[in-house]
């Protein structure tokens, strides 16, 4: 798809779901949602620059939290619906990565299973250690 029909999809599924939920009293539904636009393949410079353009777009701050080394997000809501676009700055990319490393058992390849399709000893056929 490209980008326009993403979008349009995106808003006509949220418009599905709010008839949905509207002719369908009996249906739960949350106290609030989210949708999410996520940043995470760019120079962080680069990210925080289109960041910096959505907040000015809607008209909002970025998020106080988001200021570290790790995120940079914007939020703007309506009512306990919220939109927020958000970079997963390299740090904690880098950071991600780190733990997966660390958690895929590095004898099976995380599949659970060694060479001679017995159970991983080293992860008892878990695939992580």
């Amino acid at each position: 798809m490209t980008a326009n029909a993403d979008r349009n999809a995106l808003i006509n599924g949220l418009r599905g779901l709010a008839a949905f939920l509207d002719s369908n009293p009996d249906i739960p539904a949350p106290r609030y949602a989210s949708v999410s636009h996520h940043l995470l393949d760019s120079p962080d410079e680069e990210m925080r620059a289109e960041i910096d353009t959505i907040a000015r777009y809607l008209g909002a701050e970025i998020d106080s939290w988001s200021t570290s080394d790790t995120h940079y997000s914007t939020t703007i809501r309506f009512g306990p619906v919220e939109y927020r676009a958000s970079a997963i700055l390299s740090k904690r990319r880098a950071e991600i990565t780190a733990e997966l490393r660390h958690s895929r058992c590095h004898d099976c390849g995380a599949t659970g299973v060694d060479s001679l399709g017995q159970t991983c000893e080293s992860c008892q056929g878990q695939g992580f250690c």
